[in-house]
């Protein structure tokens, strides 16, 4: 279970203080959330609707091959438009 917002806000600002260490569970959420070196590559969703360009298309296709293993590419084929 994690610290609610507030807990966290206030563990790390004693902690930046110098104040008493925070518990336990809270320490191990400040060091989960705090920043790395190398982070994980994020997922990238691309949306294709049915109002979209040729040239867009290809620049859709192009970004889902370089981003290849972390990314998503969606198509919308209904014809229903709002």
């Amino acid at each position: 279970m994690a610290p609610t917002p507030h807990q966290a806000k206030t563990a790390k600002a004693k902690l930046i203080a110098g104040g008493k260490q925070p518990k336990a569970r809270i320490a191990r959420y400040l060091k989960k959330t705090e920043p790395q070196l190398v982070e994980g590559a994020k997922i990238s969703l691309l949306l294709k609707g049915i109002r979209c360009s040729d040239s867009m298309a290809t620049v859709l296709k192009d970004m889902r091959s370089v981003q290849s293993p972390h990314s998503k590419m969606l198509l919308k084929n209904n014809v229903i438009v709002p």
